[in-house]
């Protein structure tokens, strides 16, 4: 700690040879690496993009540790099949809603002035089930990102898979699935 008090004197010190003797104060902006000056020294030195990067890890995770999902009991059995088996699911259901949302997106493009002779008001209902089947795709995408880095750093399964479905992004996630489920059951 008197080690890191002297490395700032001394930068002190250079800026006063800088900027002359009568200089007050010096700025020192660190290099991105420099890993004497943490983001907790300087905290109203975080920039936007770091101030993004923290709210998007906030969304996507929790703190919580007991979290009593069924994916958190599934990890907890057997954590290698699962993750290949939550991996490939969310993989599938991603790539689903994209082509979902492709499939509405040009029908729509195709046939918007047929779909205003209909009795049931069509356009609504498929831009309604487009945006709920995209607000779905980037919370899956983030999950199997998430797992395939868990995998290969090593690191704990549970803890990620509990700390994942403890998020808002994954309640989110979750109503935007049964309005979802919903939606359909009242167009059909």
């Amino acid at each position: 700690e008197e080690e890191e008090e002297e490395e700032e004197e001394e930068e002190f010190d250079v800026g006063r040879r800088m900027f002359g003797r009568d200089t007050e104060y010096a700025v020192y902006l660190p290099w991105p690496n420099d890993s004497r000056h943490s983001q907790t020294k300087h905290p109203s030195a975080r920039g936007p993009w770091q101030m993004l990067t923290e709210g998007v890890d906030a969304f996507f995770s929790s703190k919580t540790e007991n979290h009593d999902d069924p994916l958190v009991h599934m990890i907890r059995r057997d954590p290698s099949t699962a993750s290949r088996f939550l991996g490939a699911l969310m993989v599938c259901s991603g790539v689903g809603n994209v082509i979902v949302c492709i499939a509405c997106i040009l029908y729509l493009l195709v046939f918007w002035h047929r779909c205003a002779v209909c009795e049931r008001p069509l356009r609504l209902w498929l831009l309604v089930h487009t945006l709920l089947q995209l607000a779905q795709i980037p919370v899956r995408l983030v999950f199997y990102m998430k797992l395939r880095r868990v995998r290969s750093v090593g690191r704990s399964l549970v803890t990620c898979v509990a700390s994942f479905t403890a998020s808002p992004a994954w309640t989110i996630n979750k109503a935007a699935a049964l309005a979802s489920y919903g939606w359909i059951i009242i167009g059909i």
